[in-house]
Parts: structure tokens; sequence; C-alpha cells
């Protein structure tokens, strides 16, 4: 039977899967899951992830007003952090302010991008997001079609780092949020993003993917030693359902993997990106 309370359909779009966690109840706990494979030869298509994502919901038929949330992974979004203008910005200038950073580095392609900006105090780096538009509307019109209630369509990072919030408040330190396909590695300042860098996660070899994003991760930080901020001791890692990290980097480095209160007891691989959303 179905809680009579308001649901929650968690969904994570990344490059080669649609993955949905239902959740309701008193406690929102975890009532079903879904993971469907869209692994193809050839180049990235979003697209196969909308029309696998709309199949699967005809087969669901949750009920009007679920509340859906949406996770991006970093193959669909495009960053940049902004230098701060030290001047009270409304969100409207800062969109604007975003759009013509956008424009400078992409051109005029841009005007087919949704593009939202952090919320960031006047004195730090605003960061940036960007999407396709026709990635955001085929959302918007499966939100009406199965009349959903969306609640949000986040980039993983900002969802993990809002997630994540109690564990880097203050910090001076990298974090990186390992994904499926890619490593993101975030420079913080008292806490707040100062840069991001995406990292593609190589798949080839003979390594298994987990040693792949650990090896890959190890030589990012020794890159660290010889570019980045020399007082920045702590790399802070959020890979979830990793239950060890090995990593190979030189001894001033201070290691430190978090965790969020998993409330849903999360435990298998297809729906990590889903653990951050509580």
């Amino acid at each position: 039977m179905l809680p009579l309370l308001p649901n929650h359909l968690l969904v994570s779009l990344s490059k080669d899967s649609v993955s949905m966690i239902y959740r309701g109840g008193l406690t929102k706990s975890m009532i079903g899951e879904k993971h469907v494979d869209c692994k193809t030869e050839g180049s990235f298509q979003w697209q196969l992830l909308i029309d696998a994502l709309d199949l699967t919901l005809a087969g669901l038929k949750l009920p009007a007003k679920t509340k859906l949330s949406v996770t991006l992974s970093s193959d669909m979004v495009r960053y940049l952090t902004l230098p701060p203008q030290n001047v009270n910005m409304s969100q409207t200038e800062k969109i604007e302010y975003a759009n013509a950073a956008y424009k400078e580095i992409y051109g005029f392609v841009i005007a087919n991008w949704v593009i939202k900006c952090h919320d960031a105090p006047p004195d730090q780096p605003i960061l940036t997001a960007a999407i396709d538009f026709d990635l955001y509307e085929q959302i918007q019109f499966l939100t009406e079609k199965y009349q959903f209630n969306l609640q949000s369509i986040q980039p993983y990072l900002m969802t993990a780092f809002n997630a994540l919030q109690s564990s880097i408040k203050g910090s001076n330190a990298l974090l990186a949020v390992v994904e499926p396909n890619r490593i993101l590695l975030v420079n913080l300042q008292k806490g707040y993003c100062q840069q991001v860098r995406t990292f593609l996660i190589s798949n080839s070899g003979s390594n298994s993917s987990a040693n792949n994003w650990q090896n890959m991760l190890s030589q990012i930080i020794a890159r660290e030693s010889l570019i980045g901020d020399a007082e920045i001791k702590d790399v802070l890692i959020y890979a979830p359902l990793q239950e060890k990290t090995s990593l190979n980097v030189e001894s001033h480095w201070l290691l430190k993997t978090l965790k969020v209160n998993n409330k849903m007891n999360i435990v298998k691989p297809p729906y990590a990106m889903l653990e951050a959303f509580q």
C-alpha cells in the first residue's frame, strides 16, 4: 500500500544510467527503487536518459503530486567560478555577470543554456552551473506529463555540497567529490568554494573503476603539491559507497573521508548519487 503522506521521487541522471528511489511515510523511508542502464557506443546523448526515465515512470504509475527531485552528474554540467565583486548584487545581476563570463569562454552557444548561481556573499567567488536548456525543458515536460511537483533540478556537486555543510564548515581544504565518471575538486577557504575543477575518470586498463579514481586522485593531489596553495594540507573526500580510500600521496597531506547521515540506508552502488538527498 502506498503511504498516505506526500511521496518523494529522487532521480539521478549520469552518463550511463538513470537511478531513482521512491520514499514516503512519516519516516521518509525508502519504499521503492529502480535502476536503468543506458550505456551506448559513441558520444554521450542525454536524450537517451530522458527516454529511459519517461518509460520507467510510465511503468511505475506513481500518484499525482509526487514530489520530484533530480540530480545531474557533471557529464551534463559546465561549471565556472567567478571572482568576487565585493558589492551587493541581486540574483538577476549575478546571472547577467555569469552569462557574460560563459559567453566569453563558450560563445553564443550559451543562448541554449540555463545558468544558475550560488548565493555567495559579496566577498566570495560565485559558483555557477550551466546545463542545456532542452534538458531542463524535457525534465519540466515529464513533470507536467506525470503531474508531479518538481522540487529541484540540481548538479550533483550542489546536492553533495549542501549535505556536507556540517563537515566542511570553516575548512581550508581540498574537497574531492567522486562521481561515477568524474572527480570534482573544490578548493575551500573557510568553507566557501573558491574554485571547481572536473577530471574525467579513465575506465581503461586492467584496474577496477575504484582503483582508477583513487589512482587519479593521488595524481591530482600530487600536482596540487606543486601548483596549489601551500597552506592547504587537508584533503576531504566524499566517495559514497567506497568503504576504503587508499591513496598514495605525500605524507604532509591529511586525508579525511566524509560521510552524510544516510537516513535511507542506501547501500547499492547504482544509487550512490542519491545518498546526499536527506
